[in-house]
């Protein structure tokens, strides 16, 4: 085996530790959680049928890879439950039970409320987003 193959079988199959993904996972478990309690004071008068936004936009149904639990227009209680499982997903993520399930909660908790009112939301959320996706991988 020449050198260079074997740099290059060290380089992508050697052990590495897990403890920086320990950490990533842990710092955005917790910006997941903090994100999601700020969502909370105005829970209802931006993501309800009742709110600011009655609908989901009309623009974000003309694109078919535009979706979201909230696509619709629902009522209270699916906004409630959304914003609960969420909740709960970023706490699992957090404590580090069932990651990768807590991770795709999280991802589609964040992918649903940002489709439903995209208003509200910023740069900033889209890398949220981001980031729980890569998270699920």
């Amino acid at each position: 085996m020449t050198r260079v193959t074997r740099a290059w079988t060290h380089f992508w199959f050697a052990p590495q530790p897990t403890s920086t993904l320990a950490l990533f996972r842990i710092a955005f478990g917790l910006l997941a959680l903090v994100w999601t309690l700020l969502l909370a004071p105005d829970l209802f008068a931006f993501f309800s049928r009742d709110g600011l936004v009655p609908r989901q936009p009309d623009y974000l149904f003309e694109l078919p890879w535009i979706w979201g639990v909230l696509g619709g227009a629902p009522g209270d209680p699916v906004v409630a439950v959304l914003f609960a499982v969420l909740l709960v997903a970023c706490v699992c993520v957090l404590i580090g039970y069932r990651t990768r399930l807590a991770s795709a909660a999280v991802f589609v908790g964040i992918v649903s409320f940002e489709r439903r009112n995209p208003f509200v939301f910023n740069a900033g959320d889209a890398l949220i987003r981001v980031m729980a996706l890569y998270l699920v991988l």
